[in-house]
């Protein structure tokens, strides 16, 4: 009788169905496996960026503004989001105490911001600044843009380069990592509430100048020239993508942080 051996594919398909069941529960499933080491190119060709995705699903949470009084309603749901992802986290770190030190410090200090990003709401900094702004509109729809603009300065400076930046490196560089791949789908549910959604991009796909997305350090490595000019500006990996506040105006919706990918340079022969 023949030995019947698993397909690679699927046992590895289940595995994943498996830490993602736990992962739900915020429970971290090790595998050996985990701690391989990874050459760039896997890292590059992994599917670790599509955990990052936020469908266009809610309309930006500040079109519901019809007066400036509703804003103070929705700096108090900003403010009681913020805290339900701290406390999402603390009770992640409780239920797996066996985390390693380095982890635990990192998860820690991510908390530690979104404190810093409550604080900066109750104490006044976010509404002394959306009152300011007030005060130079004449109509619901510029009190809209001009909180918009603010709140996407609060998000990309306090949510999305202080903890989804470095999210984004940690699994760029251990896409093995459930740790970060928790906090990301914590910080990606606290985004989508607000209306907040990532610009769609591929790796294969032609990059250009308009685009909400920059060309990576690496891009201008000898690893990506071309003499080919067919070649020019294909994507070869996306490293990060756009976030804009979903406003129901298609390629107009309000940029929040540029994307960042590795496109290829032509350079012709002999230049």
């Amino acid at each position: 009788m023949e030995d019947l051996k698993p397909d690679t594919s699927t046992v590895k398909k289940l595995l994943e169905e498996v830490k993602g069941f736990f992962r739900e529960k915020r429970i971290i499933m090790k595998s050996r496996a985990d701690k391989n080491e990874i050459s760039t190119e896997q890292v590059q060709n992994s599917q670790w960026i599509k955990d990052f995705i936020i469908p266009a699903e809610l309309s930006a949470f500040y079109l519901q503004i019809d007066s400036p009084e509703d804003i103070e309603t929705l700096n108090n749901d900003l403010e009681r989001n913020l805290v339900e992802v701290q406390d999402n986290l603390k009770n992640f770190l409780n239920n797996n105490s066996d985390l390693e030190e380095p982890l635990k410090k990192k998860v820690s200090s991510f908390i530690s911001l979104l404190l810093k990003a409550q604080t900066i709401i109750k104490k006044g900094g976010l509404k002394k600044s959306l009152k300011a702004a007030v005060q130079r509109c004449t109509d619901v729809e510029e009190l809209r843009e001009e909180s918009g603009r603010l709140y996407a300065k609060f998000i990309k400076e306090h949510i999305l380069e202080q903890i989804i930046v470095p999210s984004y490196e940690g699994l760029r560089h251990n896409p093995n990592e459930e740790v970060y791949r928790i906090v990301v789908k914590e910080m990606n549910q606290f985004l989508a509430k607000l209306g907040v959604m990532t610009i769609q991009i591929d790796e294969g796909e032609i990059w250009k100048d308009n685009s909400p997305y920059k060309p990576a350090a690496e891009t201008n490595s000898d690893e990506y020239k071309t003499t080919n000019e067919q070649e020019k500006d294909i994507i070869k990996a996306v490293l990060r993508y756009a976030y804009a506040f979903q406003e129901n105006k298609g390629e107009d919706n309000l940029l929040i942080s540029d994307g960042e990918v590795i496109v290829m340079v032509y350079q012709p022969e002999g230049v």
